[in-house]
C-alpha cells in the first residue's frame, strides 16, 4: 500500500495561467521573436511539470522523498523505517525585512508544519502551510492511511487532535 503527497513546485495559480503563457509563447514565435517565445514556452511547460513528492510504502516500510521534473525523479532520498509513531504539528514564526531606498518594511507570518515521527526517532516533513486548518484538511487522507494520531504542538499545552472534528 502506497500513498503520495504531491506538492506543485510553483504556486497553484500558475496552472490557470499556463494556457495564456503557452499561447503567448506561440504568438511570439509566430511573430519571429524566437528567443522570447521559447522562454515563455519553456516556462509554461516547466510550470506544470515540477513537483515535490513524498511517497510512503507501508508494505515495504520505506519512504521516498524526491523532486519530480518532467517524469524524472531528482534528489531522490529513500529510507526504511521500522514503524510510525505519530504526526505532530509545529508552528514557526517567520519574518523578513524588505528594504528599498526610501523605506523598509518588516513582513511577519506564521507557518504550520506537519512532521511524521518514526519509532526509530527519525522524522520526515510532510507539508507546510500558512493556515493550520488547510494543513489538516490536506493531510487528512494521509493520516487515515497511516492509521496514526496527530499531536498539536503549536501551543505551550500540547494536545491530541480529534480527526472526526476536522472539516
Amino acid at each position: 500500500m502506497k500513498k503520495k503527497i504531491i506538492i506543485p513546485y510553483f504556486h497553484s495559480g500558475f496552472k490557470y495561467a499556463f494556457p495564456f503563457i503557452f499561447l503567448l509563447g506561440g504568438l511570439l514565435i509566430y511573430w519571429k521573436l524566437y528567443i522570447f517565445g521559447s522562454i515563455f514556452l519553456t516556462f509554461s511547460v516547466l510550470s506544470i511539470g515540477m513537483y515535490y513528492v513524498t511517497e510512503i510504502d507501508l508494505r515495504n516500510k520505506r519512504y521516498s522523498d524526491y523532486f519530480f521534473f518532467l517524469g524524472l525523479k531528482l534528489y531522490h532520498k529513500s529510507e526504511k523505517f521500522t514503524g510510525i509513531d505519530r504526526v505532530y504539528l509545529i508552528k514557526e514564526d517567520q519574518a523578513q525585512t524588505v528594504s528599498t531606498r526610501a523605506q523598509y518594511r518588516k513582513l511577519n507570518w506564521t507557518e504550520f508544519t506537519a512532521i511524521l515521527l518514526f519509532t526509530n526517532g527519525k522524522t520526515l516533513e510532510l507539508l507546510t502551510k500558512n493556515d493550520k486548518r488547510e494543513l489538516m484538511l490536506q493531510l487528512l487522507d494521509m493520516i487515515k492511511f497511516l492509521k496514526t494520531e496527530v499531536e498539536d504542538r503549536t501551543t505551550p499545552q500540547h494536545f491530541w487532535i480529534d480527526l472526526n472534528k476536522v472539516k
